[in-house]
């Protein structure tokens, strides 16, 4: 008997008691596990992916900002031939389990939610194929199983594919389910599948005038705003009220009452919080709607530092928690006998 978790395999999180999924028990042969089987659970341990059910949700597991599509077979088991669909849709579901729990991905054997869902897309564009064969009066609606155990039949059904990844992705299933063995998945997987990649998908090296070029400019960006934004908040916080930074037209049109109840406008209020210097030029506020958009412009050019001087990827950065920043003395300040400074104290800011 062989006990696998979810739990093992998934790497972006590692489950808290109460939501991680069911244990499986099973021996090599081929095992389905019950309709009832809790493939994730969320924070509050209940149930968002059952394998009985045709929707489900590994968004629990995911600790990126971007959220991944449920996993809708529902969708597969509209149009002609209901009963062929079905059957491919659990032939899917069953398929996408066995990767889930008994895969070995990559060098750390983890497979990342994102992975399976790259994988559940394969399965859906295999399903569609599947069906689409039925039009040839030679083949009728082949099985998955008929699909990544025939070399002639998978190379087919790529030839339908234009991009590259589908074609990788499609590749790493025939591998895993080789791996996990014929016993168990109930046929011979292809594995090592040849697949033509296109080299123009690969993301072309930045050029290095180009690279110091944004270096430069955002670094003087920076330095314009550092010291300046302290004031923001209170700033901000007067927007609770809707007449406050809007004109004064605006104000009497809209009813606030006499002058003596008129509120800022927002020249006036940039004025009040000394920040009229900071809101200018490109990056110029003249009312609460061009205000928002150039804070989102600031926040942007923010992350683009990040992403330049700590080599975070997009959803690394966007993970960053509130107050993450500290500062850690990584050599002292030295002194010469005469007392003067010849090492100038050194500082680093060490983002969490």
């Amino acid at each position: 008997m062989v006990a696998s978790n979810l739990s093992r395999i998934f790497a972006e999180e590692e489950c808290k008691q109460g939501t991680a999924p069911d244990s499986f028990f099973s021996s090599k042969n081929k095992d389905y596990p019950s309709a009832d089987f809790v493939l994730c659970r969320d924070i509050n341990g209940k149930p968002t992916a059952i394998y009985g059910e045709d929707i489900w949700d590994f968004n629990p597991y995911r600790l990126s900002g971007k959220k991944i599509s449920q996993f809708r077979f529902d969708n597969f088991l509209v149009g002609k031939s209901p009963i062929e669909r079905r059957s491919l849709v659990n032939e899917a579901k069953y398929l996408l389990f066995l990767i889930q729990y008994f895969a070995e991905g990559g060098h750390t054997g983890n497979i990342a939610v994102s992975t399976l869902n790259g994988y559940y897309q394969v399965m859906a564009s295999a399903i569609e194929y599947c069906i689409s064969l039925q039009e040839n009066r030679f083949m009728g609606t082949i099985s998955l199983g008929e699909l990544f155990s025939n070399k002639r039949l998978l190379n087919k059904f790529l030839s339908t594919k234009v991009g590259t990844s589908i074609k990788k992705r499609t590749r790493a299933i025939g591998n895993h389910l080789s791996y996990i063995g014929q016993g168990r998945v109930g046929f011979s997987a292809i594995a090592n599948l040849e697949i033509e990649v296109d080299d123009s998908e690969q993301t072309p090296v930045i050029p290095t005038m180009i690279y110091l070029s944004y270096i430069n400019h955002l670094t003087d960006e920076l330095k314009h705003f550092e010291g300046k934004l302290d004031a923001l908040p209170d700033l901000l916080e007067n927007f609770k009220d809707t007449f406050y930074g809007r004109s004064y037209e605006w104000q009497k049109s809209n009813r606030v009452g006499g002058k003596a109840k008129w509120r800022p406008d927002m020249q006036e209020a940039l004025k009040i919080y000394k920040l009229e210097d900071v809101f200018s030029g490109e990056l110029a506020v003249n009312s609460s709607t061009s205000l928002s958009s150039v804070l989102k412009a600031i926040q942007y050019r923010m992350r683009l530092i990040l992403h330049l001087y700590t080599g975070m990827r997009d959803q690394e950065v966007m993970r960053l928690p509130y107050d993450c920043i500290e500062q850690t003395t990584i050599s002292e300040e030295g002194n010469d006998p005469d007392g003067k400074v010849t090492i100038s104290k050194r500082v680093v800011k060490l983002i969490s």
